[in-house]
């Protein structure tokens, strides 16, 4: 009986899929998976109208589409770090490219790849290994700590901001 628990504990814990965005050193968090209300199809389509008004030229934005399967789109985040340096403020823009696919019930928001550009100069970050901003010891420099806020911060609000018009509960100013 206990090698059953034990068994249905371990299939469980390795089956969970992640809900919110994090940065380590083995790298960021591949995709999260949301358990929305509603049809594929429903799901799809209010992911499309979330694009059309979060983006200011969302036809520019949205790079691919397959209807009611997946929708990959773009994005630009200003001033997505920023950072002191002999007394003024050095701020990185990011371009972002997120894949969005469908079940019923559920969507899966994937980070396909992100660009930090700054002064001119662009960098591609592997986001399957992120140990750049580590010491040898493990812990994160004190100098990317920021850079890690930003990393989850982009993605677990964008992706937040779906789910919140997936959902029905968008804000409003009316």
């Amino acid at each position: 009986m206990k090698k059953l628990i034990l068994f249905i504990l371990i299939t469980t814990l390795s089956y969970a899929q992640e809900t919110k965005f994090t940065f380590k050193k083995e790298g960021f968090t591949d995709y999260v998976v949301t358990e929305v209300s509603g049809k594929q199809s429903e799901i799809y389509s209010k992911t499309v109208n979330w694009i059309k008004e979060t983006y200011k030229n969302p036809d520019e934005v949205i790079k691919m589409s397959i209807e009611n399967e997946k929708v990959r789109f773009q994005g630009l985040k200003s001033n997505f770090n920023c950072y002191k340096a002999m007394g003024s403020s050095i701020c990185s823009d990011a371009i972002y490219t997120i894949e969005v696919s469908f079940k019923d019930g559920k969507y899966k928001f994937d980070v396909i790849e992100l660009v930090i550009t700054a002064n001119g100069n662009s960098f591609t970050p592997d986001l399957n290994d992120l140990s750049i901003y580590y010491k040898k010891n493990g812990e994160l420099a004190k100098s990317s700590e920021s850079v890690q806020a930003s990393y989850e911060n982009l993605f677990n609000d964008l992706n937040e901001g779906l789910k919140l018009y997936v959902t029905g509960n968008k804000k409003s100013d009316w």
